[in-house]
């Protein structure tokens, strides 16, 4: 009888300590934003080069600071990381269409 309601009572604590969720949406977003900022080619331009080199670092280093928060569960470290990321993709993204509009319109 007691080792039933130890059995009980040690399934319930274990319950309450487990941690939220992994962030899958989260790595999933960021890692498809940095794969498609990596694809975006620029025309040579070394002011312009260097701002995108940097923004794409940005994003990269977040993106593995989430991945090692992630495989250590630290989830909510990873979350942050992970948005990071996609910020700094997201910036780039624009960046490379700002970039493409003014070199469409001074050929």
């Amino acid at each position: 009888m007691f080792l039933k309601i130890g059995s009980i009572v040690l399934i319930v604590l274990q319950m309450a300590c487990v941690s939220r969720p992994a962030p899958i949406l989260e790595y999933t977003l960021a890692r498809e934003n940095l794969l498609f900022a990596s694809a975006l080619r620029f025309k040579p331009d070394a002011n312009s080069s260097q701002k995108a080199a940097a923004l794409k670092l940005k994003a990269e280093e977040y993106f593995k600071q989430g991945e090692t928060a992630f495989d250590k569960q630290d989830y909510d470290e990873a979350e942050k990381a992970f948005r990071l990321s996609r910020i700094f993709s997201e910036k780039l993204e624009v960046y490379h269409a700002i970039k493409e509009t003014e070199n469409e319109s001074n050929p």
